[in-house]
């Protein structure tokens, strides 16, 4: 597991999504390397079904938060901002690097 510990994050349905921007998380993938996932809307009924999946989303080295929803309901409910970073444009800009 990477130094997840020392950068801000949000527990969401047992995953510890970043909390920063596009450029945070290139700079923590960078230095640190791993494995990031930036699951979607869709992904969070597999979570319930696919103990692999889960496992995987779970141990991640960085969890992106690329669900709109997700970010729109956590804010509604906890009243707090979580930063939304599509995975296409961490991909997008991945590739610039």
């Amino acid at each position: 597991m990477s130094d997840i510990d020392d950068i801000s994050s949000y527990q969401i349905l047992g995953i510890r999504f970043f909390n920063g921007d596009v450029d945070e998380a290139l700079a923590s993938m960078f230095r640190q390397g791993g494995f990031l996932v930036a699951p979607s809307g869709t992904c969070f009924a597999r979570l319930r079904e696919d103990e692999t999946y889960r496992n995987a989303v779970v141990r991640a080295d960085l969890a992106i938060a690329d669900s709109g929803l997700m970010i729109v309901l956590w804010r509604l409910l906890r009243r707090e901002k979580v930063h939304r970073i599509s995975g296409f444009k961490y991909l997008d800009i991945w590739l610039e690097s």
